[in-house]
Parts: C-alpha cells; structure tokens; sequence
C-alpha cells in the first residue's frame, strides 16, 4: 500500500512573500503616476487655437 505524505510548508518563505507584495505595490504606483503625468497636458496646449476655415449649414432633406 502506497502511502502520499503532504508538504504543509508554504513553497516559499514569508520575507520573500512580503518582499514580492512590496514590489508589486511599488511597481503598481510607479506605472500609475506615468499615466498619470502622461496624461497632463503641456503648456503648448493650455491655450486652445480654434481656426474656422468655412461656414458650413447642414439640414435635412423632407421625407414627404
């Protein structure tokens, strides 16, 4: 009869846990804040520039 023993030591050791956990929130917070500085807007394009080449008039057509 075959007997099958269970490991019940985690795989890997808890400093190493915390270790990963603080580098995935570390690594978490700087891709966050480029997408976010990414997305701020330069001063190039603070003052809007409306340019209007043409005046344009749409109207629908009668269905009747």
């Amino acid at each position: 009869m075959t007997t099958i023993t269970t490991i019940v030591t985690p795989a890997i050791s808890t400093p190493a846990r915390v270790a990963a956990f603080v580098g995935a929130v570390l690594m978490s917070a700087t891709v966050l804040g480029a997408t976010v500085s990414g997305m701020q807007g330069s001063v190039q394009f603070e003052t809007p520039q409306v340019v209007v080449l043409e005046r344009a008039t749409i109207s629908a057509t009668a269905l009747n």
